[in-house]
């Protein structure tokens, strides 16, 4: 039940909206000219038609967009909070409730339970070190409900449909250090959502409907190995949002909806292994964006809008293994773009638009082993065109516009055994 305090705040609301909705564009102008509110002062109501139904859109929507935030956070405060003791006899009853407690593992499994709400009638041990909830039908928790569970290190509330987090629900989760919210409802977090989670390792966020972060979200989260932010609605970061994180060998941003990246975002990133860009609608990468990752062993931003890569780019990713960059728009390749590149085993830059390889491209390039160059539209390949590639074993040309080739043009891939 909604409690009886918030009762009159969502009638006024509900008023204001079916008001709002209901006056003739011309009072609406009149009332939102001279008002001190918010939302009211980002929408100037003009009596042309068009302009007048659109500023009562925005209006509608921010009613809306307020009434969903108090809805969400009304939700989570009539959650249910399971039973917590710390009796020695504490896993046997956990036993008797409907999830799965394994002693021996101090672990409680809900995994799959169909479950609306926390089940009430659940004893949880406050030792418990693992705890499953994925695969229900949660939409809220109690900002409560891992109150006192100060040992617990492993935490999984993926694969439900939750859309709001409490601000405090993490609280005292000072030892957690793996917690994965995949697959839910979230579209925000507070800036101070994980403010007690100083030994968090892993954080798995992905499949969710995130479009903003906050700047200082990850402040507290310094020993971060693992950060999957992918599959969200992500459009852009604040240069800080990474700051500090300095252990972080595993970031995952794929398919977002990125269109540029600032140049210091990655610069704390000291550790980085992997770094996920795919399928986001990035048109360029700063010159200086990698600077920091000379540890960066793989790189895949495939599937964006790049156009071409700049000398200097990738010069400091001199452990890089693995580069995918295929299905861009890249038209050029600085001829000194890949000589930083001396670990680098394959790269693939399948569907671009290269018409032509730039003489001198592969000279560094000794110990690339596969390189993928099909469905580009490139004409000709002149001799020397593979110089320096005396270990490369595959090589992939297909769905191009080649109709000759030379006769030596090989001459310089001699442990070539896929063409």
């Amino acid at each position: 039940m909604i409690p009886r305090t918030v009762r009159p705040m969502l009638m006024v609301i509900s008023t204001m909206l079916l008001e709002t909705s209901c006056k003739p564009r011309l009072e609406l102008s009149r009332s939102c000219a001279h008002s001190e509110s918010g939302f009211e002062r980002s929408a100037t109501i003009s009596t042309n038609g068009s302009s007048g139904s659109v500023a009562t859109m925005t209006i509608l929507e921010e009613l809306e967009s307020r009434l969903s935030r108090l809805e969400r956070r009304l939700r989570a405060v009539e959650q249910p909070v399971w039973q917590m003791s710390s009796a020695e006899e504490d896993w046997e009853i956990c036993a008797e409730g409907p999830c799965r407690c394994q002693p021996e593992t101090k672990s409680l499994s809900c995994w799959r339970q169909n479950l609306l709400d926390l089940p009430a009638a659940q004893l949880v041990p406050r030792d418990v070190l693992k705890l499953d909830l994925a695969g229900n039908r949660l939409t809220a928790l109690h900002r409560d409900t891992f109150l006192d569970m100060t040992r617990l290190n492993h935490l999984d509330l993926s694969d439900n449909a939750i859309e709001h987090l409490p601000l405090n629900l993490f609280f005292s989760l000072h030892a957690v250090t793996r917690i994965r919210l995949s697959k839910n409802l979230l579209a925000e977090l507070h800036r101070s959502q994980f403010l007690s989670t100083r030994n968090l390792r892993i954080l798995d966020a992905s499949s969710n409907r995130l479009r903003t972060l906050p700047e200082s979200l990850f402040l507290s989260t310094t020993s971060l190995v693992l950060l999957d932010l992918s599959c969200n609605r992500l459009s852009s970061f604040a240069s800080e949002t990474f700051h500090g994180l300095s252990s972080l060998e595993e970031l995952m941003l794929g398919k977002n909806r990125l269109t540029i990246l600032p140049v210091d975002l990655f610069k704390d990133l000291t550790s980085l292994k992997y770094l996920g860009l795919e399928e986001n609608r990035l048109k360029e990468l700063p010159d200086q964006l990698f600077r920091a990752q000379s540890s960066l062993r793989e790189l895949n931003a495939r599937g964006n809008q790049l156009a071409e890569i700049s000398a200097s780019l990738l010069s400091p990713l001199e452990r890089l293994r693995s580069l995918e960059l295929s299905n861009n728009k890249i038209t050029r390749i600085d001829s000194s773009a890949l000589q930083g590149l001396a670990a680098l085993k394959e790269l693939q830059l399948g569907h671009n638009r290269i018409r032509n390889l730039t003489p001198g491209l592969f000279t560094n390039s000794t110990g690339l082993e596969r390189l993928v160059l099909y469905a580009n539209g490139i004409e000709s390949l002149s001799r020397g065109t593979f110089h320096g590639l005396s270990n490369l074993t595959s090589l992939f040309l297909h769905s191009n516009h080649l109709r000759i080739l030379h006769p030596e043009l090989f001459e310089d891939t001699p442990n070539l055994r896929k063409l």
